[in-house]
């Protein structure tokens, strides 16, 4: 996460020491620069210079090639300053951005070797612009590594022509006058990323720049989002993500543009926090009038977590308690997908329990600030009372259009939360809660409405659909994808103050398409199989109380309690009608057809 800090300097002229071990370290360091010098045909030269650390240390100068943007992984060594140059900068060049970049140490990059609190910035993704003046041919920056151990660094220098947006121009809080990079803040449900405006492009011997107040006007910002491999938090991925990011270009084929918020400041755009996935953060800056005149601000990287903490693992830990809930979570949605309509008591019960579940979460995170797993044993407790009410409801009642509400009401409810995981959900309208809830509710009851000539259809497709995910979810948590969040952040949108301000954005990578393979055939095989082994059965079976009722009566009641057997066509009282005739041939003195009359003895 960049951070931006200020350090005093106590720089002093440092001198080799005689020390045979620190000699033996400057040797190497120059073996290693020659190494890269080499590979890459840069001139590199290691010189004895004011340090910015209590006067120790060397500073490597790099001169960098003449193209419009170079890039270059180095190790910098504990207490090392490198300087970057730039010689030979064409005339057509306005200014000149450097950025260097690493994962979990911060580095300081400043204009000069002696630091002062409005000339570097100390941060892990760092950027400073250098403004040329007419007679200007060359341009330099430092970076420092200030901790105890070496730390690989991403080093870019890019060129803009005179007339490019000059990123971060127009300065207003960060700290250097020119703020070419991105602020990031982050917690566990909100990641805020800021960044200053811009200015005018201008030739170098321009007597009046454009002012601040001009390129308000003139200037457009667009802000991209770019999510890294998930669960990959290596620093290879790290610097390829970096890479992608570094360009106008590059950015816009990557990364996914991120529609603006009408609430908030302008300067200012936030996300839903995932701690543990990766995500690059980049702004565009485009002049309105002449939309080839294009910057890009020094790309942001964040993981929602800090990296220096619980040995980087950058994860909230799972308690066993959450395993138990993943295992039978999928146990249960297996039995569901497959012979949840059958067994129709238990598909009760558990749709009662999902949703007074949701009901009891949404209740609880709104009106009680309790711990987290107090939290989940009441919703559990809620869930098993609504299960149980709802139950007892189809036990005495036996209506199944009104014990299907339920039913219908979780799988719409699903149906809509996988609808707003989809771009749709990212359209500004659903910024208004109105618009928002209003969508959600109508395409909730869709189902219902759909399904009201065929309830059990109703019955076997929710039982499917919804138990398939469940057993999906335990697959989610093993392999670390974003299906979870289809429903979750529906669920945070009902509970956490001012979501509606943020951009839900969530990656949909190989294992969120895999899974979704996974869910849908789950649910085909489900819903086929259910409706194979429903067909020659009735649509529902009989209420348990009116059963009993019928039975308690003296009435037959087999054609209810065993179905089996019995066919559409067989008439209901066939077997009590040939009895009752033969009863009543018997006392008028007839024989009946199939009794064989005794001879006399």
């Amino acid at each position: 996460m960049p951070q931006v800090n200020s350090q005093k300097s106590s720089g002093s002229v440092g001198k080799y020491s005689t020390n045979i071990c620190f000699l033996a370290a400057h040797l190497a360091l120059i073996c290693i620069a020659v190494c890269c010098h080499c590979a890459t045909g840069s001139n590199i030269v290691v010189r004895s210079l004011p340090s910015l650390k209590n006067g120790k240390g060397i500073v490597l100068t790099e001169e960098v090639p003449q193209v419009p943007m170079t890039t270059r992984e180095v190790t910098i060594t504990t207490g090392t300053t490198l300087s970057l140059q730039w010689d030979a900068i064409p005339s057509d060049v306005g200014y000149v951005l450097f950025q260097a970049h690493s994962q979990a140490f911060p580095v300081i990059m400043s204009y000069d070797v002696k630091l002062t609190p409005e000339n570097h910035i100390n941060s892990t993704n760092s950027g400073l612009v250098v403004l040329l003046a007419p007679s200007t041919v060359s341009a330099s920056v430092y970076v420092y590594n200030p901790h105890d151990s070496d730390v690989n660094v991403l080093l870019v220098t890019a060129s803009y022509a005179w007339p490019n947006p000059i990123v971060g121009g127009c300065n207003m809080e960060f700290d250097v006058e020119i703020a070419p990079y991105l602020r990031v803040a982050f917690n566990n449900l909100k990641i805020t990323v800021d960044y200053q405006r811009s200015l005018e492009g201008h030739r170098r011997d321009t007597p009046a720049a454009p002012t601040c107040d001009q390129s308000v006007a003139s200037l457009e910002y667009t802000v991209y989002q770019y999510f890294m491999k998930e669960k990959d938090r290596s620093e290879e991925e790290y610097f390829r993500a970096v890479q992608s990011m570094l360009s106008v270009q590059s950015v816009e084929k990557n990364a996914m543009q991120i529609g603006p918020m009408q609430l908030g400041p302008i300067t200012r755009v936030q996300f839903t926090s995932n701690p543990g996935q990766g995500v690059v953060y980049s702004v565009v800056v485009r002049n309105a009038y002449n939309t080839s005149l294009v910057s890009s601000y020094v790309p942001a990287v964040t993981y929602g977590c800090n990296l220096l903490e619980d040995g980087g693992t950058c994860q909230i830990p799972i308690l066993p308690f959450g395993w138990v809930l993943s295992f039978i979570s999928a146990i249960t949605g297996l039995f569901l997908c497959f012979f949840g309509h059958r067994y129709f008591k238990f598909e009760m019960f558990i749709f009662g329990f999902l949703g007074s579940s949701l009901l009891g979460y949404v209740l609880i995170s709104t009106f009680f600030q309790s711990d987290y797993s107090i939290h989940v044993i009441l919703t559990i407790v809620f869930g098993f009372l609504g299960g149980t009410l709802w139950l007892a409801f189809w036990w005495f009642a036996g209506i199944p259009v009104l014990s299907l509400l339920v039913v219908g009401f979780v799988f719409g409810f699903q149906l809509a939360c996988v609808v707003f995981y989809t771009p749709f959900g990212e359209l500004t309208v659903f910024q208004n809660d109105f618009n928002y809830w209003m969508t959600l509710t109508c395409i909730t009851l869709l189902p219902m409405l759909l399904f009201i000539c065929c309830i059990h259809k109703l019955s076997i497709v929710s039982c499917a659909v919804v138990g398939s995910y469940g057993a999906v979810l335990l697959l989610d948590r093993l392999l670390g994808s974003s299906l979870i969040f289809i429903v979750y952040n529906v669920i945070k949108r009902a509970t956490v103050t001012e979501f509606n301000l943020l951009n839900v954005g969530t990656p949909f990578q190989m294992n969120d398409i895999v899974l979704s393979f996974v869910w849908s055939l789950l649910s085909a095989f489900g819903i086929t199989f259910q409706v194979i082994r429903e067909s020659k059965r009735p649509p529902f079976p009989p209420s348990p109380y009116i059963v009993w009722r019928i039975s308690s009566e003296g009435t037959n009641v087999g054609a209810f309690v065993n179905p089996v057997g019995y066919e559409e066509r067989q008439p209901l009282l066939s077997d009590r009608s040939q009895q009752n005739y033969n009863s009543t041939s018997v006392a008028n003195g007839q024989t009946p057809y199939n009794a064989q009359i005794p001879s006399r003895p």
